[in-house]
């Protein structure tokens, strides 16, 4: 037992050092302060969708609704095979900024999922900057300018931004929340230290060349997932100083969180599963960690049957000094977004988030594959 109290005490802490280096990053990191440039160059927002209907309107509106210069700036919107009504309802916005490709006029459906229709929109793109967001967000109207005004301030060639949840009233709802705001801290500080290399493919900003670059140095094109997060990892393997997280508000662009426990299920088995493909070590190294901590909670829990009351005492006192760091984190992002969060939504997130972590984890390990908007993905 001692031995296993010295392990369980070392992951413990090592957590604990991590996740606290990440809240005082985050803490001291004051909002960026809007630079006027004199020359902006020319943009496109790039923007896949699949079967969006309910959302692509919303999305695109908001898109189109830009303080950009309007000759400055196009939208494309790359359908990856709908079988509803999204490039209809897309084709009703009528705008001369709109331009709409099908991949079905150009490609079979099969082996197709949102990597390939990236590659593809960005071989249509003409423009020296490309910003990408998904067909659920909606953004800001300060968004291209704030992100572009931050690239050339600060002189590099990709830029990741903020991201944050729609507000909604259910436990399921409120824990997608809190955990997006601690991902948006962790995102943002784990770029800044070099610890954990992540990226959100719903807001990014990138020079078209360093794509063409990058193209065949990533080694993830045998999966479906991971369009964003090999593109920021190799960019930043290349050169580390060449990408930067914006901290503003008036990029903060925001999705929609899964309905259903099922859903939310497979969104994190597709997001997990891609881990262990993952060249930059220390990310590698930091997720397992995460993912290590939860698991011992619950080996706790099993080895009360082996060693009685006072295994139960450690697995609280595991479970709150973890909870105890994880709100430090988590509210500094809810802050930053103006969350408005009861105690019973905290204290039932806490309890939530090992057992999420522990199972989307070790399903991701048994079996990578997973079904996503109706097709078994590889």
């Amino acid at each position: 037992m001692t031995g296993y109290l010295i392990l369980t005490a070392c992951v413990l802490l090592s957590y604990l050092i991590l996740i606290d280096k990440f809240t005082g990053i985050w803490k001291s990191t004051p909002d960026f302060d809007t630079h006027p440039v004199s020359k902006l160059p020319s943009v496109t927002v790039l923007v896949v969708a699949r079967n969006e209907e309910e959302h692509i309107e919303a999305c695109l509106r908001s898109i189109l609704a830009q303080d950009y210069p309007a000759e400055k700036f196009t939208l494309l919107l790359v359908d990856n095979h709908s079988v509803d009504k999204t490039v209809p309802k897309a084709h009703s916005l009528a705008s001369a900024q709109i331009r709409i490709l099908a991949l079905s006029d150009y490609m079979p459906e099969e082996g197709i999922y949102k990597k390939e229709a990236i590659a593809f929109g960005v071989s249509h793109i003409e423009s020296d900057w490309i910003l990408v967001t998904d067909a659920d967000c909606v953004v800001p109207s300060t968004w291209v300018n704030e992100m572009i005004s931050f690239a050339l301030t600060k002189k590099v060639p990709m830029v990741l931004g903020p991201l944050a949840m729609n507000e909604g009233g259910s436990m399921l709802e409120t824990y997608q929340m809190l955990d997006l705001a601690g991902l948006m801290v962790c995102t943002f500080a784990g770029l800044d230290t070099g610890w954990l290399v992540s990226a959100n493919g719903a807001n990014m900003a990138f020079k078209k060349a360093i794509y063409s670059e990058n193209f065949n140095h990533r080694a993830d094109w045998s999966l479906a997932s991971g369009d964003d997060v090999f593109f920021v990892q190799s960019q930043f393997m290349r050169n580390p100083e060449s990408v930067l997280y914006l901290k503003s508000r008036k990029a903060l662009v925001f999705t929609l969180p899964e309905r259903t426990w099922h859903a939310f299920f497979y969104q994190r088995k597709r997001w997990a599963a891609k881990g262990m493909q993952f060249l930059h070590t220390p990310t590698r190294i930091t997720g397992a960690l995460v993912f290590v901590n939860a698991l011992f909670i619950f080996l706790h829990l099993l080895l009360i049957l082996v060693w009685g009351l006072p295994m139960l005492v450690v697995m609280l006192i595991h479970l709150v000094v973890k909870s105890r760091a994880d709100f430090q984190l988590i509210r500094a992002g809810q802050l930053f977004v103006d969350y408005h969060v009861s105690a019973r939504h905290w204290m039932t997130a806490f309890l939530i988030n090992p057992l999420a972590v522990t199972v989307v984890g070790l399903s991701s390990l048994l079996d990578s594959r997973y079904v996503w908007k109706g097709r078994q993905t590889r």
